[in-house]
């Protein structure tokens, strides 16, 4: 199969209401259906709306949806945090700019993007762009990357959110997404739900999972992806499991069954921090997830994960993530 962009769109020019497809010349039309999709978020017109040409296809598939976009002129899409989903950006025409928290990010016909929840998402589209979207369930993606290490406790990698299409696995991933896009025109055609079934958007994320691994795999070996011995795992596991209790290493010796000696030594050589250092990580980490997603107030969510002294959570916070825990509840 030759490697060529998608750009004929004709068989979805069914007009608004037309099963999953909508189109519109009007941009307010637009930012309604688009934050009843994905969320609340703002569009503006750069360059004035003569050439506004709005599209939107979805299906929703096993780890989330899949979405054909366009939206024709030169756009800005501000849609702040995504907060419970990935998103998999990959133009098949034209390219965006995009800043991610405190990274500028550009994304064209040879780069897709990997979008985070966590982090303010902000988008300049340019005139005649229409992109390929693979919306991710947060706790699927995760689910699936624990799954892969065997190790329930694994948080993902912190890697660029760039993806090089030319490379093995983005080669493999721009195929993916062109099979699914054929997928959704076949199941729209027939008028069935065969892509709801798809297997081919697990597939798209197992080659995320690979590109990782072929282009950040000296980032994977750091303390967070080893294997660990039976007491460690224990250990982090009711850690994480009673993080607003007063955790002790004489408890963690218990439940590992050692000595306490021998947690102390584990977390120093497995982990590479003390068992003090790793339960405040675990627990500003925690903090920071409930802050992100709105999930009550500053103090009350120190309390929760067991940091009664207010000041020094906002310290350590600060010292950690760059910025207050009111910012975090803020942006979130």
């Amino acid at each position: 199969m030759i490697d060529r962009p998608l750009t004929n769109l004709d068989f979805f020019d069914g007009g608004p209401g037309t099963g999953a497809c909508f189109r519109s010349d009007q941009p307010a039309v637009a930012q309604n259906i688009m934050s009843e999709r994905y969320k609340n978020h703002h569009l503006t017109c750069l360059a004035g709306e003569l050439d506004f040409d709005f599209l939107h296809v979805g299906a929703e598939v096993p780890v989330g949806s899949f979405n054909v976009l366009r939206y024709g002129s030169h756009v800005e899409i501000d849609p702040g945090a995504f907060k419970d989903f990935f998103m998999l950006e990959m133009p098949v025409a034209g390219g965006a700019q995009v800043q991610q928290g405190s990274m500028h990010l550009g994304s064209s016909y040879d780069t897709a993007l990997f979008l985070s929840p966590d982090q303010r998402i902000h988008s300049v589209w340019a005139s005649g762009t229409t992109q390929l979207m693979l919306k991710i369930k947060r706790s699927e993606l995760i689910t699936r990357w624990q799954r892969r290490l065997d190790d329930p406790l694994a948080e993902l990698p912190d890697v660029s959110p760039e993806i090089d299409l030319n490379r093995p696995a983005g080669w493999r991933i721009r195929r993916l997404m062109h099979l699914l896009y054929e997928e959704l025109e076949r199941s729209l055609r027939l008028a069935d739900e065969s892509v709801s079934q798809t297997p081919l958007a697990a597939a798209v994320i197992d080659n995320v999972f690979e590109y990782w691994t072929e282009v950040h795999g000296h980032l994977l070996e750091g303390p967070a992806f080893r294997i660990l011995p039976f007491h460690i795992k224990r250990s982090v596991a009711y850690i994480d499991g009673h993080l607003s209790k007063d955790l002790k290493v004489s408890t963690l010796a218990r439940i590992g069954n050692v000595s306490e000696r021998a947690i102390y030594d584990g977390f120093l050589k497995f982990l590479k921090r003390s068992p003090k250092q790793y339960v405040l990580e675990r627990r500003l980490h925690r903090a920071r997830q409930d802050l992100i997603a709105g999930k009550g107030s500053v103090a009350g969510v120190a309390r929760k994960y067991g940091i009664n002294h207010l000041g020094r959570f906002s310290q350590y916070y600060r010292l950690r993530y760059g910025e207050n825990p009111s910012e975090s509840l803020l942006r979130g």
